[in-house]
């Protein structure tokens, strides 16, 4: 598991919480830590997919340089690819 907060609750007494309140605190602190996690995997997801549609977007370009280094080299898709990068 994966530290992602704190749930700080104070109080003037030493008493003023009792079992279900430390649990209920418990679930609550589950609960939250988990939309956070969520969230995370969430965004990082979305960063994945705007990559994905980048390099989806570039690929044309890339195979159009691909066949002119072919028609002007004579080379296959992949030396044409290594011509490239």
């Amino acid at each position: 598991q994966e530290l992602v907060g704190s749930l700080n609750i104070y109080s003037r007494t030493a008493t003023a919480f009792d079992q279900f309140d430390a649990e209920l605190m418990r679930l609550y602190s589950v609960a939250a830590g988990q939309a956070i996690s969520n969230s995370n995997r969430w965004r990082k997801s979305r960063e994945t997919v705007t990559q994905l549609e980048t390099a989806l977007l570039s690929r044309s370009d890339i195979d159009m340089a691909k066949g002119a280094l072919i028609a002007l080299h004579g080379c296959s898709p992949d030396e044409a690819f290594d011509r490239l990068v």
